[in-house]
Parts: C-alpha cells; sequence; structure tokens
C-alpha cells in the first residue's frame, strides 16, 4: 500500500432506525459489491461497535473485488504475491468473502422487495378505508 489507510468498519448494517433510512442503504448497497481482503499488520483501536482500522504505510497487500450488480461487471485485483502456492489460502478466504458478500446482497434484496410490497400493501388498504369512509 502506498499511503498510510485508516479505515472505520462497521459491522452494524442497521445503523439508522428509520425504515426509510435502512431502504435507502439496501438500494445504495445493492447496486455495487466491494470486497477488500487486507493482508498487513495493523492496529485496532476505537470502540467495538465501530473499531477504527489503520494500517501503517507499505506493511501491506490487498486482494480487492467489484462486483457491479447492475451490469454484472466483476473486476478483482491480486497482486502477484499472492498467486503462489502458499497463498492458496488467503485466495480461497477472499473468494468465500465475496460468494458470502454475493448471498447477503441477495437476501437484502429480497428483504426490500418485500418491504416494498407489504408497503403497497398499507397503501392500499389505507386508499380504500379513506375511500369507504368519504
Amino acid at each position: 500500500m502506498s499511503a498510510a489507510a485508516e479505515q472505520s468498519i462497521n459491522p452494524d448494517i442497521s445503523g439508522g432506525t428509520g425504515i426509510w433510512d435502512q431502504l435507502l442503504r439496501g438500494a445504495r448497497s445493492a447496486v455495487e459489491l466491494r470486497v477488500t481482503t487486507i493482508i498487513a499488520d495493523i492496529k485496532v483501536s476505537g470502540e467495538l461497535k465501530q473499531p477504527t482500522v489503520t494500517i501503517p504505510e507499505d506493511t501491506g497487500h490487498a486482494i480487492a473485488t467489484s462486483i457491479n450488480l447492475i451490469d454484472g461487471d466483476i473486476t478483482t485485483a491480486i497482486p502477484k504475491e499472492f498467486w503462489s502456492r502458499e497463498n492458496t489460502a488467503i485466495r480461497e478466504f477472499h473468494q468465500r468473502q465475496v460468494e458470502q458478500g454475493s448471498e447477503i446482497v441477495a437476501r437484502n434484496i429480497r428483504l426490500i422487495c418485500d418491504v416494498g410490497s407489504k408497503l403497497a400493501e398499507v397503501l392500499t388498504d389505507l386508499r380504500k378505508l379513506e375511500s369507504d369512509h368519504s
């Protein structure tokens, strides 16, 4: 890595409490899936719910995959160091993470569709009630 990297990792994807916040987050994450496996000496600080991970300059390498879920384009960048036989486990780990990420995105899309269907039903019922009381 060419520069010190610091990123916030938040495993709690629910974030905001409002249904619209959750739907918006789901829609945004439904467009692109990014998986990065970083092999480096790291420093973890902050709170358990939202730790800060610092990667000192020039201490590691990463495998990165980006999947555009609309176009179907998949781009994976793998440094040549990871193509050696002794790094097979790292490549396999990254591939499993990509597969799990794809499953999570598919589940989230199904959830968004289910919520949208239920919301449409509720709105239809409300309109019916309004017209019955008019």
